[in-house]
């Protein structure tokens, strides 16, 4: 292992999580993602992606797994409140659930349209006390802001309900009906699973126990 290959997983994280967030914010976003430590194997760069999504109408890819532990704390500390919600939306994707859980705790009360896919996307994963968490917190965001980026992102928006259903069809389904799975409670709540899909999915099994 040599400095050249960690400092090359190091870019690699880095330019993922730059195309994370919309040009409009780049200014920020640059200036933080250089805190960001090299993984600890130069094997551990960025995995997989989501998107294409789109944010007050630009184009994001966010990756789907980061590998770098969290930067110095007296680095964070020292950030302003957009650089502090940024860096803290990238370790969302970070492989360590309760990094993720933490960091969306952290960021749930900002009203910015940038962290909304941050958040969706979580929902569709197969941590539910993530999906908990912000289930919690649901009186602390704008639903206006979720249904705008919902309205924008149709496609991401249903193979996120569908994740959710699988995920509740294969590990939860005897633990909660379907209305009842958090993931579901709060994309009812936000009004984002509503229509005829809503309608399907819990004709399909929401009512087994």
């Amino acid at each position: 292992m040599t400095d050249n290959q960690l400092d090359a997983a190091a870019s690699a994280t880095r330019e993922a999580l730059r195309h994370a967030f919309p040009d409009s914010s780049s200014s920020v976003v640059v200036q933080t993602i250089e805190l960001i430590p090299a993984p600890p194997r130069p094997d551990l760069g960025p995995r997989g992606a989501v998107g294409d999504l789109s944010v007050d109408g630009e184009r994001v890819v966010i990756p789907y797994r980061i590998y770098t532990p969290e930067p110095r704390a007296e680095l964070a500390t020292s950030l302003d409140q957009d650089a502090a919600l940024v860096l803290t939306c990238c370790y969302t994707r970070h492989h360590d659930e309760y990094l993720r859980e933490q960091s969306v705790i952290n960021i749930i009360g900002f009203d910015r349209a940038w962290i909304v896919p941050f958040v969706i996307q979580l929902l569709g994963e197969y941590v539910v006390e993530i999906s908990e968490s912000v289930l919690e917190r649901l009186d602390e965001v704008q639903p206006e802001t979720y249904r705008r980026f919902a309205g924008a992102n149709e496609s991401f928006m249903r193979l996120t309900r569908d994740h959710i259903v699988s995920y509740w069809a294969c590990y939860y389904r005897a633990e909660y009906p379907l209305p009842a799975y958090p993931p579901v409670r709060v994309l009812m709540e936000l009004g984002l699973w509503n229509g005829r899909e809503g309608r399907h999915r819990f004709a399909r099994g929401g009512h087994t126990t």
